[in-house]
């Protein structure tokens, strides 16, 4: 309790970080501030225009490679958030293995945003899940993406885009990392690869 005090009224952090910080709901968050007189902060308004950078026109036209893998990578593994059937947000959750990989995307995009860490423990098999993810809201960048057949229920009505030969490979490469896997067949210990798309 101590703990969330402190990062409440001392910590430069969102309601949002402290509660993925210390792994507990918004309903607890919120028992605990009433039933310890921690008082409510000031709001605090905060321009996200000038505390977010990146490049919001990366998807405009794919004309690399890096453009291309990570193009079909998001209709693996990323989401949108949409208002009215308009997309509005991208966001990709991986494992924590894969900070790494959540990196390199940041680092292609010229961002400055957030990679967020969560911990969930499933119930159902007892096993306790650490993920990665990164959300960013804009209505532009999803646009381009759109444009490029990336839609909301992209698994269902998924089209190849118009692209080169050349930057085709790394398309599909995206579609492995992000829908492929290797295992061992027990039954004659063949190595075997499979693509799953949802």
């Amino acid at each position: 309790i101590e703990k969330i005090r402190h990062d409440y009224l001392n910590e430069d952090l969102s309601e949002k970080q402290i509660i993925d910080k210390h792994n507990i709901t918004i309903k607890v968050f919120n028992r605990i501030r009433r039933q310890n007189n921690i008082p409510k902060r000031p709001y605090k308004w905060v321009d996200k225009s000038k505390t977010i950078q990146f490049n919001e026109r990366y998807f405009e036209n794919i004309d690399d490679e890096n453009k291309a893998y990570w193009l079909r990578f998001i209709t693996a593994d990323g989401w949108f958030g949409n208002s009215r059937g308009s997309l509005q947000s991208l966001s990709i959750e991986l494992s924590q293995l894969d900070l790494d990989h959540l990196e390199k995307f940041k680092s292609d995009l010229n961002s400055n945003h957030t990679i967020r860490k969560r911990s969930r423990f499933d119930k159902r098999n007892n096993n306790t899940y650490h993920s990665c993810s990164i959300h960013i809201n804009n209505r532009k960048l999803c646009n381009h993406l759109k444009t490029h057949g990336v839609t909301i229920n992209k698994s269902k009505i998924l089209k190849l885009p118009e692209l080169s030969d050349n930057l085709m490979r790394h398309y599909l490469r995206g579609l492995v990392d992000g829908d492929g896997s290797w295992h061992i067949c027990k039954n004659n210990n063949s190595i075997v690869f499979e693509i799953v798309n949802p």
